[in-house]
């Protein structure tokens, strides 16, 4: 009899009592309103990696890590963590696509007052004369015309 392998995973996780798989199911019950901080990185044998999304978060934390492992050790009902380390990573958001905008185009005519093209002309690097053009450009790009 064949099965899919998403049908038989379920059951092997399910079958396992492993404290391992019940600390990672439960870690947003575990550490609450810090799991919008948080999220569980790695699992040792008696070292949980904790990652954070902000650095400063990351410091409080720190301050906090015997009182982080005593609930972690607490909600197990087993003290299995003897150390608590920290990692600076970057948020996860599930079933959300970042975009990222296009690359703009520099308008075909930025116009511009004769004491701002007397300014651009005393500049001697052309790269910047041309940079500070587009920027000017890209500031009015976005104003109401009326």
């Amino acid at each position: 009899m064949v099965k899919a392998v998403k049908d038989v995973i379920p059951l092997v996780l399910a079958s396992k009592t492993d404290w391992r798989n019940s600390l990672a199911r439960e870690w947003h019950l575990i550490v609450g309103t810090l799991a919008t901080r948080t999220c569980l990185e790695k699992i040792y044998d008696d070292t949980v990696v904790i990652g954070v999304y902000e650095s400063h978060w990351m410091q409080e934390l720190y301050l906090l890590s015997s009182d982080i492992k005593d609930l972690i050790n607490s909600m197990l009902q087993v003290p299995h963590i003897k150390h608590v380390r920290f990692k600076l990573v970057e948020e996860r958001t599930k079933n959300v696509r970042v975009l990222y905008p296009k690359k703009m185009k520099r308008p075909e005519s930025a116009p511009l007052n004769t004491s701002q093209v007397q300014a651009l002309s005393r500049i001697k690097d052309e790269a910047l004369r041309n940079a500070l053009s587009d920027f000017w450009a890209r500031c009015t790009m976005f104003q109401e015309k009326g």
